[in-house]
């Protein structure tokens, strides 16, 4: 019951699919991905039967196989670091059209087939959410935002404006560090809820505090 599976690069592409598989349904209980996941057509992550196919056989002939035999046992029989020799020729991607992944990632983004039960909190910031407030994408397509999300992209690029014409954001805007320093640092919380948020070395508790019982 508290079956929890994660991965790094590859190894998140893995967990990805593992969340996307129904036939992993109900055999683990969490999933950590860290930096990887599979996106059908944004990195060609993933390739059908008639394309998988074709790359063994592409595979296969570069590994010298003999066609009159069966090409799939010398395959078999290949030593593991000649057919990584082959993979920057012919790239090895994951198999969709399976029982274990019937669908691309995508196609069960678009269907809604996945885990809606997380807690969105959880999830954190992901990697360019920024971009759509720092461009004014809110402002430009406000039916698929809040009035929240335009007030902050509001602000965000009248701090970036700022920042650009005179050297400061705004008159809220603190000195991350003061003279001292062993001062403490303080930022300026970007809560759209509280967008005067002064922050005092908030990162403190959750970082230096989570380490401080196994190095300090």
């Amino acid at each position: 019951d508290q079956i929890t599976i994660f991965g790094e690069s590859a190894g998140s592409w893995s967990v990805s699919a593992h969340i996307l598989s129904p036939l992993s349904k109900g055999i683990f209980k969490r999933a950590i991905m860290e930096s990887g996941a599979h996106m059908y057509n944004k990195d060609r992550d993933v390739v059908n039967k008639t394309e998988a196919l074709s790359q063994a056989k592409a595979i296969a002939k570069g590994l010298k196989c003999n066609e009159t035999e069966d090409w799939i046992q010398c395959l078999r029989r290949a030593d593991a670091k000649d057919i990584l020799k082959c993979e920057t020729q012919f790239p090895i991607n994951p198999l969709f059209e399976t029982e274990f992944l019937p669908i691309t990632a995508q196609q069960a983004f678009d269907e809604k087939k996945f885990n809606t039960r997380c807690d969105v909190k959880t999830m954190g910031i992901c990697h360019m959410m920024d971009l759509p407030f720092v461009f004014g994408l809110p402002l430009l397509d406000p039916h698929h935002y809040t009035p929240e999300d335009i007030l902050f992209s509001n602000v965000v690029m009248k701090l970036w404006t700022n920042f650009a014409t005179n050297g400061h954001t705004d008159s809220n805007w603190p000195q991350l560090l003061n003279d001292d320093p062993m001062g403490t640092p303080k930022v300026h919380g970007l809560d759209p809820t509280n967008l005067t948020l002064l922050l005092k070395d908030p990162f403190h508790q959750t970082c230096d505090g989570v380490w401080a019982h196994y190095f300090l």
